[in-house]
């Protein structure tokens, strides 16, 4: 999801105590990478205390706590980002980042939250994410809602106010989505495709011809969706099966874009289609929810 690469890079006790201390140069020669203003506010250091703390009670957090956040392919150190600590009893870890003001709306929190997804998956003991965020938070709200949390409480934070509870399934993400797609997502590779997508722990999916966008389902309730692909496309109000077929047959036998494929298909009545990962099947819907042609692949 998003255009932005994100790398993690860890940050160790004596990284944190200069930090803390103030000595910004020291902690940047330490870890090797230019830390910013950012990384001795008063913000900053109140983190980098509790985490020292934290590790100095539980060493093992230091394997999910904190870590800067640097930017490919250019290598600038863009905030940070981490787990507060291993999985609880019930498998649920949380996820905190900071993008340093200077790099804000251009997509890192997205790509920052998406590469602790991809961490959470594939940590065995981890089953459910979570993320807490000020009410008043719109961006955080936002980031959170494209990737399938939804809210489950609230709570008071002595530091931070009332805080909206938000979570969802480990399972996949967007971006391991998105590499299925960019790797399989041909009309010549059907079955390794879905194939894929269901290893990952995508059970269906729905895409939308008016816009593109398309929502990905897994276990418990787990929903992730793209960006809009393209403009908006009028669905018609009545089909044509025969014209439907004869469009797909044209797809299949290459020379026709995704672009246009969304359009013609909605010009023929289609609002969407509907992948099964399990049964192997893509299954075409007019507006009115009635499939008008399904296919095993």
């Amino acid at each position: 999801m998003g255009s932005q690469s994100v790398r993690f890079v860890g940050l160790p006790p004596p990284v944190l105590t200069a930090l803390l201390a103030g000595e910004l140069a020291a902690a940047r020669e330490l870890v090797g990478v230019e830390l910013g203003e950012l990384f001795v506010s008063d913000a900053a250091k109140w983190l980098w205390d509790f985490r020292l703390r934290q590790l100095a009670s539980d060493p093992a957090a230091a394997a999910w706590i904190v870590r800067a956040v640097v930017a490919e392919p250019r290598g600038e150190v863009i905030g940070y980002a981490g787990f507060h600590g291993p999985p609880d009893e019930q498998g649920m870890v949380e996820v905190g980042y900071t993008v340093d003001p200077a790099y804000r709306r251009r997509g890192f929190a997205t790509a920052i939250l998406g590469a602790l997804l991809e961490r959470a998956a594939g940590e065995p003991g981890v089953q459910v994410v979570r993320a807490s965020i000020s009410p008043e938070n719109v961006a955080s709200l936002a980031t959170v809602a494209k990737y399938g949390f939804v809210q489950v409480g609230d709570q008071w934070d002595d530091e931070d106010g009332l805080e909206l509870l938000f979570e969802r399934p480990a399972g996949f993400t967007l971006a391991q989505v998105e590499e299925i797609h960019e790797r399989l997502g041909s009309a010549s590779t059907p079955a390794a495709y879905l194939g894929a997508l269901r290893a990952v722990g995508v059970w269906s999916s729905d895409s939308y011809l008016a816009d593109g966008r398309t929502t990905y389902f897994g276990a418990d309730g787990l929903a992730v969706t793209t960006e809009p692909a393209h403009e908006v496309f009028e669905v018609a109000a009545t089909s044509d099966q025969v014209a439907v077929v004869e469009l797909l047959e044209q797809v299949a036998a290459g020379g026709v874009s995704y672009v246009d494929m969304s359009r013609g298909l909605a010009e023929l009545g289609v609002e969407k289609w509907t992948f099964d990962t399990e049964a192997l099947t893509i299954t075409y819907y007019d507006r009115a929810g009635r499939a008008l042609l399904a296919e095993q692949v």
